[in-house]
Protein backbone atom coordinates (compact mmCIF):
# COMPACT_ATOMS: atom_id res chain seq x y z
CA UNK A 1 0.00 0.00 0.00
CA UNK A 2 2.79 2.42 0.90
CA UNK A 3 4.49 1.70 -2.41
CA UNK A 4 1.29 2.57 -4.28
CA UNK A 5 1.00 5.90 -2.45
CA UNK A 6 4.64 6.67 -3.23
CA UNK A 7 4.01 6.03 -6.93
CA UNK A 8 1.00 8.34 -6.92
CA UNK A 9 2.98 11.09 -5.21
CA UNK A 10 5.83 10.64 -7.66
CA UNK A 11 3.46 10.95 -10.63
CA UNK A 12 1.95 14.14 -9.19
CA UNK A 13 5.41 15.61 -8.71
CA UNK A 14 6.39 14.75 -12.29
CA UNK A 15 3.32 16.43 -13.76
CA UNK A 16 3.41 19.50 -11.54
CA UNK A 17 6.09 21.51 -13.40
CA UNK A 18 4.44 20.73 -16.73
CA UNK A 19 1.06 21.93 -15.48
CA UNK A 20 2.60 25.13 -14.11
CA UNK A 21 4.43 25.73 -17.40
CA UNK A 22 1.17 25.28 -19.30
CA UNK A 23 -0.59 27.82 -17.08
CA UNK A 24 2.18 30.39 -17.53
CA UNK A 25 2.32 29.80 -21.28
CA UNK A 26 -1.44 30.26 -21.62
CA UNK A 27 -1.34 33.52 -19.64
CA UNK A 28 1.43 34.90 -21.83
CA UNK A 29 -0.41 33.81 -24.95
CA UNK A 30 -3.57 35.55 -23.75
CA UNK A 31 -1.61 38.76 -23.15
CA UNK A 32 -0.23 38.64 -26.69
CA UNK A 33 -3.67 38.17 -28.22
CA UNK A 34 -5.21 40.89 -26.04
CA UNK A 35 -6.31 43.90 -28.13
CA UNK A 36 -4.30 47.06 -27.55
CA UNK A 37 -5.96 49.50 -25.18
CA UNK A 38 -5.36 53.12 -26.31
CA UNK A 39 -5.80 54.33 -22.74
CA UNK A 40 -2.77 52.32 -21.54
CA UNK A 41 -0.45 54.63 -23.47
CA UNK A 42 -2.21 57.74 -22.13
CA UNK A 43 -1.89 56.47 -18.56
CA UNK A 44 1.87 56.00 -18.86
CA UNK A 45 2.50 59.49 -20.27
CA UNK A 46 3.40 62.06 -17.62
CA UNK A 47 3.66 65.80 -18.10
CA UNK A 48 7.02 67.16 -16.91
CA UNK A 49 6.76 69.39 -13.87
CA UNK A 50 7.78 73.06 -13.90
CA UNK A 51 11.00 72.22 -12.04
CA UNK A 52 12.06 69.80 -14.76
CA UNK A 53 11.35 72.12 -17.69
CA UNK A 54 13.93 74.69 -18.67
CA UNK A 55 12.69 78.19 -19.39
CA UNK A 56 12.74 79.29 -23.02
CA UNK A 57 14.35 82.44 -24.43
CA UNK A 58 11.19 84.48 -23.74
CA UNK A 59 11.46 83.77 -20.02
CA UNK A 60 12.95 86.75 -18.14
Amino acid sequence: MKNNIDKQMLEKQKNRPKEKADVVFNKLLALQKKPKNPFDEARTFTIPSMRETKPGPDYA
